[in-house]
């Protein structure tokens, strides 16, 4: 039997559009390459509009997901546990509705809740203040 996909509710052609109209900002993503992070993801969410559009995409690992990026090398380099925001992306019908930041909340939330370390002080007040 074929293990189901992790988290199921990600609408994956929804989340492939929305990464691919901000490659710029983040990478290039095909389908093959988003289910491999979300194999590696220790949290993800595409949460959706009420006509079922994707609004936006949060993908987070943890130290063990071996991800090839240069920055998620260079936490690997210097801490034993850490959670690494691969990617977080907002719509732009989505944005200025405080969505990033409940996104951002949710991972810290699970940082918290001892998954692991939480991020640097600066990172905090970062998102806090993020309008």
């Amino acid at each position: 039997m074929t293990p189901p996909p992790p988290f199921p509710a990600i609408d994956r052609p929804g989340a492939l559009a929305l990464n691919a109209a901000h490659e710029a900002e983040t990478a290039p993503l095909d389908a093959p390459a988003l289910e491999r992070l979300l194999a590696a993801a220790v949290l993800a969410r595409a949460p959706r509009g009420a006509a079922g559009e994707t609004l936006a995409l949060l993908i987070v690992l943890d130290e063990t997901a071996g991800a090839e990026s240069p920055n998620f090398r260079w936490f690997a380099a210097r801490r034993a546990r850490f959670l690494y925001v691969d990617r977080v992306i907002v719509a732009p019908a989505a944005r200025r509705t405080g969505l990033a930041r409940r996104l951002y909340a949710e991972a810290l939330g699970f940082a918290e809740a001892g998954r692991a370390p939480l991020p640097s002080g600066k990172t905090v007040r970062y998102v806090e203040r993020a309008p």
